[in-house]
């Protein structure tokens, strides 16, 4: 009777997907990792779940709790918000390998509270996170950077950790406290190890890789940018000298 359960509850995935997309749930996908009956995060904290899940969307009070070995977050679409407490959870035994989160779209709204990426790894290609508190990488988290992902917070708070940005990476990080010389020291001698397409990111490199416009954080545009840009001026302007001619 287990087993046929267990055939059920696969055969049935795809359709409770289906049926909870519209109901802004989060959902797991392999293992038997329901939280509650209805797959939803609504009920409280995940914990000791070894299993691939797919975010929706939903609205949690708080997520804060050890991540079981082997489990895998992969965040397509939806927004997570978090209203009564942080975004912290961590890979078991606090091992970054324990626990992985990839995040290429939707969104992760700290209303109030903190976003901590703390003991894990992050992959961050796309979608959008933002605190009106703070970010902090945490013992010894990766966050690997690339896609158009962005991030804003107020404040970055104590932070070991490394950021590796991929030179593919279109978006944007903007922490309002920190102007360019902070991000240069943030990234060459806080984060040590942060790097940009392989190569440790240094406060001799960081200038050649990264521009900061007032707290906000982006790539140098690459060479052939530029010859674009300068190419539709000057196709402008020629187009304006004909009409006057």
């Amino acid at each position: 009777m287990k087993n046929l359960q267990k055939l059920l509850f696969v055969c049935s995935a795809p359709v409770a997907l289906t049926l909870t997309a519209a109901q802004a749930q989060t959902n797991y996908l392999g293992g038997t990792a329901d939280l509650d009956s209805s797959s939803a995060w609504s009920n409280g904290t995940p914990s000791g779940q070894t299993a691939t899940i797919a975010v929706d969307g939903s609205n949690l009070p708080r997520w804060q709790s050890s991540m079981a070995t082997g489990t895998i977050i992969n965040h397509t679409a939806g927004t997570l918000t978090f209203t009564a407490g942080p975004y912290n959870s961590y890979g078991a035994s606090n091992v970054i390998t324990n626990f992985t989160y990839n995040m290429s779209g939707g969104a992760i709204v700290g209303d109030g509270q903190e976003f901590n990426i703390n003991s894990h790894t992050f992959n961050f290609s796309g979608g959008a996170i933002s605190s009106d508190i703070q970010f902090r990488l945490l013992n010894g988290s990766v966050m690997n950077i690339s896609g158009s992902g962005t991030l804003t917070a107020a404040t970055i708070g104590n932070s070991a950790g490394t950021m590796n940005f991929s030179e593919s990476w279109t978006g944007f990080i903007k922490i309002a406290d920190l102007d360019a010389a902070s991000w240069k020291t943030m990234l060459a001698t806080t984060l040590a190890g942060s790097t940009f397409d392989g190569v440790a990111i240094t406060e001799a490199n960081f200038d050649d890789n990264f521009v900061v416009t007032g707290s906000t954080l982006t790539l140098v545009p690459e060479p052939g940018t530029y010859t674009l840009i300068g190419g539709m001026l000057a196709l402008g302007y020629v187009m304006v000298r004909r009409r006057r001619a």
